[in-house]
């Protein structure tokens, strides 16, 4: 039999096919690892966000929105934040930022609204979460931001069905939940508000507002012992947020519940 030897170039070839190969598999990122990982990155800082730890937040959006100036993911959280914050034109920048990405998304016309709203400029507001709303009629927020404004403005019946179109499409907003629950303690429906702000409560058992409504809850029910139990925990959190605005009512409040029902209040 006769021995074949391998032409002098294949070792060559094979080797730089070798090198291809890997280069290929391991050498670089694929689109879906960059995907993934900046899915990670977002959720990281929502994480953050939910835990109320903002400069962790702040720091991971920052540094993600540099690197992705163009991904509405991104600008989306970047938009949330500045509007926790209360940086009302940082959040429509960003917010007509994304539009000019892609003008047909809805939720970026309801942070615009939203903005407005916490300035006090109802009739902006109004305007692009209504725009929002045609765009996109199931963007949470814009429903949440025109129930608000019916609140402001006393009419509790039409904030009613509004902010349970909120609580519809976006049914983790314990801010949703508790101006629900806000409006049916208005009109004196008080087992449906308590239901509203037990959901908000299974979200979130650290927002200062929910325990304040539930306090006044359980005094319409004459439940003294839970109505004082709740306001000590709303004053313990809005102190603890240096929210001196809140904690003074909460205070105020406690006292009034306390003499109300003959309760001792222990330090």
């Amino acid at each position: 039999m006769r021995n074949f030897a391998l032409p002098h170039f294949l070792p060559s070839i094979l080797l730089a096919i070798l090198l291809t190969l890997l280069t290929a598999c391991g050498g670089e990122e694929s689109a879906e690892t960059k995907e993934a990982d900046a899915g990670i990155q977002l959720a990281q800082a929502q994480e953050f966000l939910d835990k109320k730890d903002y400069e962790s937040a702040g720091k991971i959006i920052k540094e993600y929105v540099a690197a992705h100036p163009q991904d509405l993911a991104g600008l989306r959280l970047s938009a949330h934040f500045s509007l926790i914050q209360n940086r009302v034109n940082d959040a429509i920048a960003i917010a007509e930022q994304a539009l000019e990405i892609d003008s047909e998304r809805g939720d970026f016309l309801a942070i615009k609204g939203r903005a407005y709203y916490q300035v006090s400029q109802f009739d902006n507001a109004l305007k692009f979460c209504r725009e929002a709303l045609k765009k996109d009629p199931t963007v949470g927020l814009a429903y949440l931001v025109i129930g608000e404004i019916f609140l402001r403005q006393g009419k509790i019946q039409e904030s009613i069905p509004i902010l349970k179109e909120a609580v519809q499409h976006d049914p983790k907003s314990v801010e949703g939940l508790n101006k629900l629950a806000s409006a049916y303690i208005k009109v004196k429906d008080y087992q449906s508000a308590r239901e509203y702000l037990e959901r908000a409560q299974q979200l979130d058992n650290e927002d200062a507002g929910v325990y304040f409504n539930l306090a006044l809850v359980y005094d319409e029910m004459n439940d003294g012992e839970n109505a004082v139990k709740h306001i000590q925990e709303s004053l313990r959190l809005y102190t603890d947020q240096e929210n001196k605005n809140w904690a003074n009512k909460a205070r105020q409040t406690q006292g009034i519940l306390a003499k109300k029902y003959n309760i001792r209040l222990t330090s």
